[in-house]
């Protein structure tokens, strides 16, 4: 899940994230995927689907203002609206894009242990 979330967020940044002019959605579609990733890290559980919840546990407090403004923009703003990118969200991203690839790099996946729960199931259907 950590991978799939932190190339989502990847993508966002290569694909639409790095010219001179930005879409404001396109932020939330990189944002809401690293903060996700975070919360992997930090509570090693499925993350809430509703951003705001990750904002308010996740989003450094610095970081808060820029993003406020930038739902304003996308709130107010026509569909497909293109805007300058907005340089602390950009550093943002990358920075954890590359934080959490370095902390990919070093987690292991848990093994999950199946001889168990494929021996219970085998005896349940009758199949010792």
């Amino acid at each position: 899940m950590l991978h799939h979330y932190l190339n989502t967020a990847r993508t966002q940044m290569n694909k639409y994230l790095s010219g001179d002019k930005v879409k404001p959605k396109k932020y939330f579609y990189a944002l809401r995927p690293i903060l996700a990733c975070r919360w992997i890290e930090k509570y090693h559980s499925i993350p809430p689907i509703l951003f705001d919840d990750l904002v308010k546990e996740l989003l450094p407090d610095e970081m808060k203002e820029h993003v406020s403004r930038l739902l304003d923009i996308k709130i107010n703003s026509p569909e497909g609206m293109e805007i300058e990118p907005i340089k602390p969200i950009q550093d943002y991203i990358l920075d954890n894009i590359q934080e959490l690839d370095a902390y990919i790099q070093n987690v292991t996946e848990e093994k999950k242990e199946w001889e168990t729960l494929n021996q219970f199931f085998l005896e349940e259907l009758g199949h010792d």
